[in-house]
């Protein structure tokens, strides 16, 4: 596929309304329950939409956009029409809960070849505002293409945007006809799954190149060796609560803090109590004589000091403080500011934000209550700590789900079955999820189909998430589940969209081709009956997926390599002389029904450079074999895609 970046032209401009007739109104069937959205209800807020304007554009592909919104709400959105000869009767919609109303260039490209118009709305929570978007869609593609027949629609959405395309499967009826879910989120993902990994990245920081050496290619894969007790134990934690283990080769990324600190938040909105119980009570870490409680109380961080400038924006916000005395920390995340008034009052509101080492100043965060805000200037006392940042890092040990089947969790059950710490009265994970996916409840029933697509080196969206979700569906459907439901593992590739760069993409590759490929599958699937390939197999030990080597055996869409390096596999490290011919030997195959292998490129130095080989005919299965000559001294993790 290419995307041809050029101007475009403005056809026409219009203003009308195409009146939804329908005089039922989508309700709420079960007491506080999501909405149940049909193809014939009317929705009782996003009911009244209107096209602003309309426009020819080619900026990636010839399309016709209609730009609108929906009245009295702050929803707009836009469909992306193809020219008539290359619509095929589908439409193709992404979900997620802060998108902007442009679709990119890429999505639109992609439902043109596959031809489907593109239906994009601004991000909101829930899946009401994309159902009647996409109801209203089908009105005026009908109209546009002089169209009387049934118009197929498929949403897709990864990490938040799962939340809204389960919800929108299992709560709405008529509106589409199947669902991509990817890198796919669950009652149990938020906060627990970045504060795992923060904690995680604490307690195991001082041994992060030690972890690295074992999990790469040629390492031992199990680092206990050079681990403490406590670390060991920690490790251990995280390995069972979902954190791929060969993940801590981008031990940085395992470890960052941000995605906890921008959750942070909400955390302490729903649980407001938490932070002080967490350091003065019982049963906590914050108050336990342990190695780990230990690590906790010493990163915390809490300094009384003046404000000796503050360096506002153009409009006069602050937007940096300077103190007399400035934090030292090895994490900048996480840090909240007390601020007293000039008569020695603590003002109610703290501030959220950041500490920056460089600039010696602290980055308030957007959102920060105003009033206090207006009370900063010089010589104003506060006090910065990140006492309630660091509560929240074991925080998944205080609130286990609620839902059944988080075989992660039962590390803290005893063997009654009973939690072996104390449990918060607020399940905050269930709550973000129910909040994002529009109530939803993730039941795993749903009408139409859908395809799961999820990456075996995903730490903001655990693989074993993905196996709960499968056995939920699997339960409720029975004998039909194969008819309704697929989920596609993927081998080196973690939860981001954009394309890894650097020495990250010698061991990361994209999936958007994928998720992409999903697309077609499940329109097929929907459509005229075609199946799509077999979901992964694979087995489940202490919260790994593990995949088997072989295509034929691991099925799924992804192709599978073995590569040796002078007869080796990468389970040992190879020794060679400077300028000694290195022989590359690697054994690849496509998943059963997947296609052909189609390019191969080799990264001989293992900084994510890769050269293309020719290998003549595409084919399902093929031996490609090559050598280099390393002319410096050092360590070379050489790759394959």
């Amino acid at each position: 596929m290419k995307i041809f970046n050029t101007c475009f032209a403005i056809v026409s401009t219009i203003c009308f309304d195409i009146a939804l007739t329908s005089t039922i109104e989508c309700k709420v069937e079960i007491p506080d329950g999501p909405v149940r959205v049909t193809a014939d209800c009317l929705d009782p807020v996003y009911h009244d939409p209107v096209i602003v304007n309309q426009n020819d554009d080619i900026r990636s592909v010839p399309h016709r956009k209609f730009y609108g919104y929906f009245k009295n709400t702050s929803i707009d959105f836009n469909l992306y029409l193809p020219p008539k000869p290359r619509w095929r009767g589908r439409f193709y919609q992404r979900l997620y809960p802060t998108q902007d109303v442009e679709a990119s260039d890429e999505d639109i490209a992609f439902a043109v070849e596959y031809g489907a118009y593109t239906v994009q709305t601004r991000g909101t929570s829930g899946y009401q505002a994309a159902a009647a978007a996409a109801k209203f869609a089908r009105s005026i593609a009908s109209r546009y293409y002089n169209h009387s027949d049934n118009i197929y629609g498929y949403i897709y959405g990864g990490s938040g945007g799962s939340y809204q395309t389960v919800g929108a499967m299992e709560n709405t009826e008529g509106v589409w006809d199947g669902a991509v879910t990817i890198v796919q989120a669950v009652p149990a993902s938020i906060p627990n799954v970045p504060a795992v990994r923060a904690f995680a990245g604490l307690v195991l920081l001082n041994k992060s190149s030690d972890i690295i050496d074992a999990v790469r290619p040629g390492g031992t894969g199990d680092p206990s060796s050079s681990l403490s007790d406590a670390q060991v134990a920690m490790f251990r934690e995280a390995t069972l609560m979902g954190i791929p283990v060969r993940k801590w080769e981008d031990f940085d990324k395992v470890a960052d803090t941000r995605t906890l600190d921008v959750l942070a938040p909400t955390v302490y909105s729903l649980d407001p109590d938490y932070c002080q119980d967490f350091w003065s009570v019982l049963g906590y870490l914050g108050s336990e004589d342990s190695a780990l409680g230990d690590i906790l109380r010493s990163a915390i961080v809490d300094v009384n000091t003046t404000i000796t400038s503050v360096e506002r924006s153009d409009d006069g916000s602050p937007e940096y403080l300077h103190f007399k005395e400035f934090p030292a920390s090895d994490d900048s995340q996480g840090f909240l500011v007390s601020v007293y008034a000039r008569n020695g009052t603590l003002l109610p509101n703290q501030l959220a934000g950041s500490l920056n080492q460089t600039l010696k100043a602290f980055v308030l965060n957007e959102g920060n209550d105003a009033s206090t805000l207006d009370a900063l200037d010089e010589n104003i006392k506060v006090r910065i700590d990140n006492r309630c940042f660091i509560a929240l890092l074991p925080y998944y040990r205080y609130r286990l789900p609620s839902h059944p089947g988080f075989y992660g969790f039962d590390q803290f059950r005893g063997s009654n079955g009973q939690p072996l710490c104390p449990q918060r009265d607020v399940e905050v994970a269930a709550l973000v999820s129910e909040a994002t996916s529009g109530g939803g409840l993730h039941t795993g029933r749903f009408g139409g189909k859908m395809i799961v697509v999820d990456n075996l080196w995903d730490t903001d969206a655990f693989p074993c998430h993905a196996d709960w979700y499968r056995n939920v569906v699997q339960n409720v459907t029975g004998h039909e589940f194969n008819d309704k439901y697929r989920i596609w593992y993927n081998d080196h590739a973690d939860h981001n969209e954009e394309a890894p760069e650097g020495v990250r993409a010698s061991y990361l590759v994209n999936y958007n081709g994928i998720y992409q490929q999903a697309l077609h599958h499940l329109s097929q699937w929907a459509e005229q009956a075609i199946a799509p390939p077999l979901s992964t197999r694979y087995n489940v030990s202490n919260s790994q997926i593990l995949v088997p080597s072989s295509a034929a055996e691991r099925r799924g869409i992804q192709a599978t390599v073995q590569l040796r390096a002078q007869g080796k596999d990468s389970s040992y490290s190879t020794t060679v002389d400077k300028g000694q011919r290195v022989n590359f030997a690697a054994h690849i195959e496509a998943a059963p029904g997947s296609g052909k292998i189609v390019t191969v490129e080799w990264d001989y130095l293992g900084i994510g450079n890769y050269k293309p080989m020719d290998f003549g005919t595409p084919t399902e299965s093929l031996k490609a074999r090559t050598f280099y000559a390393y002319q410096k001294k050092g360590t070379y993790f050489a790759g394959i895609r």
